[in-house]
């Protein structure tokens, strides 16, 4: 059979220039915009990348914001054909916050295109890219646990620092010192109460005085004021504090912040414990008398200047004492101002106003037991209206916050109590680290250094994966090795969209 072959005719053989003239020019254009196209994408693409990857490594300076946007402008120069972008107004697109970073990049591309353009009269054809990086701290949620037990003021008549470091007082000057007060019943064995103080009017004064600070418990309660001034710098931190044995002999601890965030908060940002011992008279409120100038000797007895936070949370209360009446008592209990007290006390005020319990830690540290629970139950509970709050603040990463509890204390837990290991099975569960920072200071007698050194021996036994010590035996070991590596045990961040 014939096959039927198809044979150009000389019509169709003219036709082809005519289809090369029309398709040739389509051709060439649809080559070069994909060249446009190509270099647009991978210009945006650059764009994109860099900017995640300056925004990360500039966070890693945060909370200090200002290294921070300096080490993203320095790594933005080196850039070639990008920049920070600018919105309508010409302001660069630039947040740099104590906890994240925002920023834009822009760059062109000019197009090849605009040669098959250029008979129109249009001017350069521009290929614009634009994009951004948001990078912010994976969020935190920290609740300090503090002791404030007696094993952490001198014994009576045993008081620390010479002579000359305590100078007089001219609160102590100016009341008169007390002859005939019913002090009720004195156990003579009780080491939290002075029998007969009054009779020992300058020792007392001292003794006092160091229930609020004293090279025990100022070095703790200056590391929780550092972890406190750290930990709630990030603003999608939350932050909670309590203090162990506490008020209550019964509960074990005393909640002076609950968990929450610190920005924008009106309220007074801690609780002030309206403490006092009716038998040595000891009580917070003495602890401000005596880092007060005006009330106090200008050394304020040998302590270092009261800090630059103090007394300024908040402006619209401009004084901190009453001075109406407290005078005429002997002890002025319950002269502090209501503002203060009640609107304008800061965390960081409520620590290092602090008085030392005359209560000790329980036998096997049932206490510091009962505050970890309670700092666990703070943790893991939340309610509808939290959890929005949650949303708003962290973004997209909020499933992703870390919770710690921290414990600063002179003693740990019996590891062998069975509701310390059901404490740690619960936070074990629940992903919740624990870090204890225990205090063997030189003050502690040897037998409770050597308790401590047995339990933390045991519990290094038990290999938990969610138990960190970092222990401090001096009062610079714990300022300058232990608190930075707490502050910033596993900080991380993370881009947000």
């Amino acid at each position: 059979m014939r096959e039927n072959l198809f044979v150009p005719s000389d019509q169709d053989r003219g036709s082809l220039p005519l289809y090369m003239a029309i398709l040739l020019p389509i051709v060439c254009c649809m080559a070069i915009l994909a060249v446009d196209v190509s270099a647009f994408q991978a210009l945006r693409e650059r764009a994109q990348k860099e900017s995640d990857r300056i925004a990360l490594q500039a966070a890693q300076a945060l909370p200090d914001t200002v290294l921070a946007e300096q080490l993203l402008r320095s790594s933005v120069s080196r850039l070639k054909d990008l920049s920070i972008s600018k919105n309508n107004q010409g302001v660069e697109n630039i947040i740099v916050t104590s906890s994240g970073i925002t920023f834009g990049l822009e760059g062109k591309v000019d197009a090849f295109f605009d040669v098959f353009l250029s008979a129109s009269g249009s001017g350069q054809t521009v290929f614009r890219v634009e994009e951004q990086a948001s990078v912010q701290l994976v969020p935190e949620d920290n609740i300090l646990i503090i002791s404030d037990s007696a094993n952490l003021r001198p014994l009576p008549a045993q008081y620390w620092g010479e002579e000359a470091q305590w100078p007089e007082s001219k609160y102590f000057n100016f009341v008169h010192a007390p002859e005939n007060i019913d002090l009720g019943e004195t156990v003579s064995d009780n080491p939290a109460h002075w029998n007969d103080w009054w009779q020992h009017w300058p020792e007392y004064k001292r003794w006092a005085t160091q229930t609020c600070y004293n090279p025990a418990f100022s070095p703790l309660k200056f590391a929780a004021v550092s972890l406190s001034d750290i930990l709630s710098s990030y603003g999608v931190n939350r932050l909670g504090a309590i203090f162990t044995p506490g008020d209550n002999a019964t509960r074990g601890f005393s909640t002076i912040r609950d968990l929450r965030f610190f920005a924008g908060d009106p309220q007074a940002q801690a609780a002030w414990a309206s403490y006092f011992e009716r038998q040595s008279y000891v009580s917070d409120e003495a602890c401000v008398y005596f880092a007060d100038a005006s009330l106090s000797a200008e050394e304020r007895y040998g302590l270092p200047p009261a800090p630059a936070f103090v007394f300024l949370g908040n402006q619209s209360c401009q004084e901190r004492i009453n001075y109406s009446g407290w005078g005429d008592l002997y002890y002025p209990a319950g002269r502090l101002a209501p503002c203060f007290r009640d609107q304008s006390l800061s965390l960081r005020e409520a620590i290092y106003f602090r008085a030392a319990r005359d209560k000790t830690h329980s036998p096997r540290g049932e206490n510091i037991i009962a505050a970890i629970n309670e700092a666990f139950l703070q943790l893991v509970q939340a309610d509808q209206d939290q959890l929005n709050t949650l949303a708003s603040a962290r973004g997209n990463i909020s499933a992703q916050s870390y919770r710690k509890i921290i414990l600063l204390s002179e003693q740990i837990p019996d590891p062998q109590l069975e509701s310390f290991s059901q404490a740690l099975a619960r936070l074990s569960a629940n992903n919740i680290q624990l870090i204890l920072i225990p205090f063997a200071h030189e003050h502690l007698p040897q037998e409770q250094i050597d308790l401590l050194d047995e339990r933390l021996q045991a519990l290094k036994a038990l290999g938990l994966s969610k138990v960190a010590v970092y222990r401090a035996d001096t009062a610079e070991e714990l300022a300058e090795v232990v608190i930075p590596r707490v502050s910033s045990f596993k900080r991380e961040y993370a881009l947000r969209s």
